[in-house]
């Protein structure tokens, strides 16, 4: 079955699960497209279909998940210009954040927290005085950290060098000043204090159940990224800037560390976890969405498998949809299929469950109750395990079920603003078609071998594979 939506198309072997899958990945580009069209609002935990007077948490922008969710499928699936309404966002909560900083902590920069609103409101929020534990959500301030991979993931997969210098940059120094001053010297490293593990608890020493520390895996994983990618900034565009104090703090930051178990840690020290099965993977970001954790680190790979095996395949619908993306980044193929069948089964549930996940009849996703990041996570796990990559380096079929081995794709982005079309017969990839918009040279990896290709402005490469 074959369904064109906008620029791109894809088609897998023709079974009755196969044709669900395909109908899901289209439906959530179409909702994409009708949500979050450029000079409208980005889209929140229920797009534009919330149907009540008062949403479950509000509608609200949920910047510790649920937000870049929503929009890890776009660039991928030729739907970049859906994020300008995200663009729009971050632009409006930099401005709010900078008075957070200067209020809240006395710093410069900016910062925001787990949940922003249509205006960019950037303070901590919660049920203080309510909630049994509201600093296990409220009290993070890396979302302004993440929310800028967004601005960067951008410009790498369209070079676009007038955003990065006049959009991306200004609002990624903003982030980057203030975690320079929030982070404090600890021993030898520099950590972030208070911490915690979005929505996560640890069982401290004096046996009680905690969610504030320091230096989470999470925050690290962010700023290690931040950080990273602000210095390819600055000699991207041959600005010093603030390269000087954050080559120092990159190089003190906390390395990953294994847990007793074999597994990454989730907080600085290796406290046991009151919630084994907690849907939150917070301390896989280095894996994905972050790209950190590779083949290049196998044991690092190799803890994050014994997290997830931990974790459990169990979860909101959301939670589900992260866990085969990383399955993906795995090269788990059965294991991301198995994950996206459980969040297509039948349910009808809306009251509020931390569990469960499902579709409704109308094909929405469960939380449950409904939430759209179900549906736009899908979409990016079957991208992850069809296909990855990073400036010069295309890899195919890095996690394929045998359940799809037929089947082809067209319109697919990856970074380097190309366009990728591809084929594949008995699970090994048949025909390529590369598109480049500028001269480059790449890297196609694909039926356990490596290619180098010479590609020219606006013309196709077209390869047969045996």
């Amino acid at each position: 079955m074959i369904f064109l939506s906008g620029s791109m198309e894809i088609s897998l072997n023709d079974t009755r699960e196969n044709r669900l899958a395909e109908m899901m990945f289209h439906y959530a580009r179409y909702l994409m497209i009708c949500s979050s069209r450029p000079g409208s609002q980005c889209a929140n935990l229920q797009g534009i279909w919330n149907n009540r007077m008062r949403a479950p948490w509000s509608s609200n922008y949920t910047v510790n998940i649920n937000t870049e969710m929503n929009y890890w499928m776009a660039e991928r699936c030729n739907l970049g210009e859906c994020q300008e309404p995200l663009f729009d966002l971050i632009c409006r909560t930099e401005e709010d954040g900078r008075e957070t900083a200067r209020e809240v902590y006395g710093l410069s920069g900016w910062v925001s927290h787990h949940n922003l609103d249509i205006w960019g409101h950037s303070g901590p929020v919660g049920y203080f005085g309510q909630d049994e534990d509201p600093c296990s959500y409220s009290m993070w301030p890396m979302s302004s950290g993440w929310l800028c991979r967004h601005l960067w993931e951008h410009y790498c997969y369209t070079e676009d060098l007038d955003f990065l210098k006049d959009r991306a940059y200004p609002v990624i120094e903003g982030a980057v000043k203030f975690y320079l001053g929030f982070l404090f010297p600890y021993g030898e490293y520099y950590v972030t204090g208070p911490s915690t593990s979005p929505e996560n608890r640890f069982c401290g020493e004096d046996g009680k159940s905690h969610s504030v520390g320091m230096a989470s895996t999470m925050d690290i994983s962010i700023l290690k990224e931040l950080f990273g990618y602000y210095l390819k900034i600055c000699d991207i565009l041959g600005i010093e800037g603030e390269t000087v104090d954050v080559k120092r703090v990159l190089s003190k930051l906390p390395p990953f560390k294994t847990g007793s178990f074999g597994q990454i840690r989730e907080w600085f020290l290796d406290y046991p976890e009151t919630e084994i099965h907690h849907r939150h993977v917070s301390h896989l970001y280095g894996l994905y969405p972050g790209k950190l954790i590779t083949e290049n680190t196998p044991e690092l790979l190799e803890a994050c498998r014994v997290a997830l095996e931990r974790r459990g395949d169990e979860g909101t619908g959301w939670c589900m949809e992260w866990k085969a993306c990383l399955w993906a980044r795995l090269r788990g193929g059965e294991h991301a299929l198995g994950l996206l069948k459980n969040q297509l089964r039948y349910t009808r549930e809306e009251n509020i469950s931390c569990v469960g996940g499902g579709i409704y009849p109308n094909m929405l996703c469960a939380h449950p109750p409904f939430q759209i990041d179900g549906n736009f996570g899908f979409v990016a796990a079957v991208a992850e395990m069809l296909i990855q990559s990073r400036k010069g380096h295309i890899l195919l079929l890095p996690a394929l079920p045998d359940e799809w081995k037929d089947g082809n794709v067209r319109g697919m982005k990856v970074q380097g603003d190309i366009t990728v079309d591809f084929e594949w017969r008995d699970c090994r990839i048949h025909r390529v078609c590369l598109c480049s918009s500028h001269e480059q040279k790449v890297t196609l990896e694909c039926n356990g071998i490596s290619k180098i290709i010479f590609l020219k402005p606006d013309e196709t490469e077209d390869m047969i594979f045996d």
